[in-house]
């Protein structure tokens, strides 16, 4: 997707603003765009029509491409997510004026290694506690993490979901491994910056490493566990927004596989989720502390 420069500083200014910029850039709290789950992002309008939504980093990564007249990587949870490139006046990828472009990874989110997945059928909303009989609109408190949100309580595991927890785990030895990418900056604060950036990532992966290294040793697979009513390590959970149908399927890992959108463990819905069941109303907050809430509508092992 490529932008015209007035919108991408219109969708700098709507970030720096937290909200939106007239019709040109529209600020959502907490929707997510590929690579940014559960982020606050941008929708670009052009000529009255949403183009594009990004996230914060999307546009600052064009930015940097637009001053240095460079590739800039654009860098996530999981890595490098996507690329934002600079094309020079008049030339062929910028004949419509529109200079800076953003390329993301592409990622195959509608197949499945184990064939698809079960129907779902509509479950009882589960809560923590009766509604009381006369209350304002509900705030979505944040419900509390449960001890199990590590997997420190899980004791077994499916053979199913034993197999993707031990794919993450490779996945994040292999990233662990990696070479470190270029650092393209426009100056040393910007260098500092994404170095900064990079040392977090890999403390994460670290972590997260020395977690699922912990739960291997400790769970073995088990055969008789099928289906799943418990968010667990490894498994893939269907959520839906009570306000806006439709369920998605999550795996909750740092490095996911291709069976479902993945979902951060250390974002506030990764962890709110892990050591819920089937049923349950899950409530959360945005980095913005927007109240959001999900319903967990299945768990497939």
């Amino acid at each position: 997707m490529r932008l015209h420069r007035d919108e991408v500083n219109a969708a700098q200014h709507a970030f720096s603003m937290g909200r939106s910029v007239k019709s040109t850039a529209r600020f959502l709290a907490g929707v997510g765009v590929p690579g940014f789950p559960g982020a606050d992002v941008v929708e670009v309008a052009r000529d009255g029509r949403a183009v594009v939504r990004v996230a914060h980093a999307e546009i600052q990564a064009m930015i940097r491409a637009a001053i240095a007249h460079a590739d800039v990587p654009v860098l996530g949870h999981t890595g490098q997510t996507g690329l934002a490139r600079y094309h020079a006046p008049g030339s062929a990828g910028a004949s419509d004026g529109r200079t800076t472009e953003l390329l993301r990874v592409r990622r195959a989110t509608d197949r499945t290694a184990d064939g698809p997945l079960p129907g779902v059928p509509r479950q009882p909303v589960r809560t923590t506690a009766p509604a009381p009989t006369a209350a304002p609109a509900p705030t979505a408190t944040p419900d509390p993490v449960p001890a199990s949100s590590t997997g420190s309580g899980v004791e077994r595991l499916s053979p199913a979901a034993h197999r993707r927890v031990h794919r993450e785990l490779r996945r994040v030895q292999d990233e662990l491994e990696r070479p470190l990418p270029e650092i393209v900056a426009v100056d040393s604060s910007s260098r500092q910056a994404q170095l900064a950036d990079l040392d977090r990532r890999r403390a994460a992966l670290r972590e997260r490493r020395s977690l699922l290294r912990d739960l291997l040793d400790r769970v073995t697979p088990d055969s008789t566990l099928s289906g799943g009513t418990t968010v667990v390590p490894g498994c893939l959970v269907g959520v839906e927004d009570p306000d806006d149908p439709g369920i998605t399927t999550y795996e909750i890992a740092m490095l996911a596989g291709d069976e479902a959108e993945r979902l951060s463990p250390d974002s506030a819905l990764g962890r709110a989720l892990m050591g819920r069941e089937v049923g349950d109303e899950v409530r959360w907050r945005t980095e913005r502390g927007t109240g959001m809430r999900v319903v967990v509508r299945y768990v497939k092992d």
